[in-house]
């Protein structure tokens, strides 16, 4: 089985599946929005992306609403 970039899981209360998948191609990438209610509306709480650039490395980057994160970076 051929490795992916990346892949994602995870689980729901009241689902009965699991959500999962990874991007095909070898320079593919993903983003993922998390929203959260907050004081009868909603916000997007956490942004997390991952992609690869042109020199072969992957990036799996997360922020908050203020805009603060964390980078991980590695070689492919």
């Amino acid at each position: 089985m051929a490795m992916r970039n990346f892949w994602i899981e995870g689980r729901v209360d009241g689902r009965k599946s699991e959500i999962s998948g990874g991007p095909q191609s070898k320079d593919g990438g993903f983003s993922l929005v998390v929203y959260m209610r907050d004081e009868g509306t909603s916000k997007a709480a956490v942004k997390v992306e991952g992609y690869a650039d042109s020199d072969g490395r992957l990036h799996l980057c997360a922020k908050d609403s203020d805009g603060k994160g964390l980078e991980i970076v590695t070689e492919r």
